[in-house]
C-alpha cells in the first residue's frame, strides 16, 4: 500500500464526520481505516490520519511571499495537472473555503507553478501545487 519514504500526517479535527466529508469531497479518497475516533486515507504519496478532538481549531496566520500572502503553517501537495484541475472542480463544487485562489507564479522558471489554498473543516491550510513544466 505505501513504499519506503512516505509521509504520515496525523490531523486533529474537531468534527470527524465533517472532516472524512471534506477530505473524501475535496480530494476524492475513501477511507482504508476508520473508528469512532480515527479515519486513515491514502492521499497522494502521504498517509493522513484524521483523530477527532471536539473543540479543537487550528489556527494559522499569514505572512507575505513574494507579494502573496500565503498561510503558514500548512500542508502542501505538488500533485499532476490533471490532479490538479480535478481537486479545483471538486473545490469549486464544495464549500470548501478557499483561502487563496489560484495564481501563477515564479513564471517562465523552472519553478513555474500554479497554487491555491484550501482550509478544511478544523482550520487545517492546504496547498495545492502543479508545476507547469514537466506536469502530467
Amino acid at each position: 500500500m505505501f513504499s519506503d519514504g512516505t509521509v504520515h500526517l496525523s490531523l486533529c479535527v474537531a468534527d470527524l464526520g465533517k472532516a472524512c466529508d471534506f477530505y473524501e469531497t475535496v480530494f476524492g479518497v475513501t477511507p482504508i481505516y476508520s473508528s469512532n475516533e480515527t479515519a486513515h486515507y491514502g492521499l497522494f504519496a502521504s498517509h493522513l490520519v484524521l483523530r477527532e478532538l471536539p473543540g479543537y481549531r487550528h489556527e494559522t496566520t499569514e505572512v507575505d511571499d513574494e507579494g502573496w500572502r500565503v498561510p503558514v503553517p500548512h500542508i502542501g501537495f505538488i500533485v499532476s495537472r490533471s490532479e490538479w484541475d480535478a481537486i479545483r472542480d471538486r473545490v469549486d463544487s464544495s464549500s470548501a473555503e478557499v483561502m487563496l485562489e489560484p495564481v501563477r507564479r515564479r513564471e517562465a522558471t523552472p519553478a513555474e507553478h500554479e497554487v491555491f489554498f484550501v482550509q478544511d473543516p478544523a482550520g487545517h491550510a492546504l496547498e495545492i501545487k502543479t508545476y507547469l513544466r514537466n506536469s502530467g
